[in-house]
């Protein structure tokens, strides 16, 4: 496989680069998968105020530190997987832009699937290093929390949709009414049995087709029923 065309490496001041966002954005770098832990959670952060990203192996969970190096500021990221090198990668920041360097390492580090020793990242890109693959964005909203491996997961990698499940949560607690619209196949009910499970209700949660039950016994099947109301009513429901 060959490795994918990258813009040329050298940087030079009059050449500010085209990742430059303002001063309410900053780039942001998600480890999205891991297929050593495949259902571990993601760790999400932004690269706000950060000269250089160090990636290598670490322990259980994956988790990123923000350390002080010779004056630059440094986010080191720990990966537990066993195909990364103790320091397999960094990405950094020249002059706006993000070039992601291989260090060296025994496996190789691959960008869209093509296997790169020095490599300028264009928003959206996904590198492999590894068996974990990281996303990264060139612009995400400064007031997003990040999401560092441990803490529970607000369900999506899209900052739009995810302030709107965090908004979910906060009236689920409420009395207030929730009504998910969608098309089939989007997720409602996921989403239905999320607001049930954050609401602190008792009971299990209860899905219900109203599409496939006749107009007469929609009212019965969602509120109940007393022995005797109508013809088969057999117990109380």
């Amino acid at each position: 496989m060959q490795a994918p065309s990258s813009p040329p490496s050298d940087v030079t001041a009059d050449e500010p680069g085209p990742l430059l966002v303002d001063r309410d954005h900053a780039a942001c770098l998600t480890l999205a998968f891991q297929a050593e832990a495949p259902v571990a959670l993601p760790l999400w952060t932004l690269l706000a105020e950060v000269d250089a990203v160090w990636l290598g192996r670490g322990g259980a969970p994956a988790h990123a530190a923000r350390v002080e190096s010779g004056g630059e500021r440094h986010l080191r990221i720990e990966v537990p997987d066993r195909f990364l090198s103790a320091s397999h990668a960094s990405l950094q920041r020249i002059f706006g832009r993000w070039l992601l360097e291989d260090a060296g390492s025994r496996n190789g580090t691959y960008v869209d699937g093509g296997r790169v020793e020095r490599f300028e990242l264009q928003d959206g890109a996904v590198f492999e290093i590894g068996h974990s693959f990281f996303v990264f964005r060139a612009s995400a909203p400064l007031d997003l929390e990040p999401v560092l491996g441990q803490e529970e997961w607000p369900g999506s990698l899209q900052p739009a949709y995810a302030a709107q499940l965090r908004a979910l949560e906060r009236a689920a607690a409420t009395s207030l009414p929730i009504v998910v619209r969608g098309e089939t196949g989007t997720g409602k009910e996921v989403l239905a049995r999320r607001v049930h499970a954050k609401s602190g209700r008792s009971g299990s949660f209860q899905a219900i087709n109203c599409a496939a039950l006749p107009a007469t016994l929609i009212e019965s099947e969602l509120f109940g029923y007393r022995k005797g109301a109508f013809s088969g009513a057999t117990e109380d429901r």
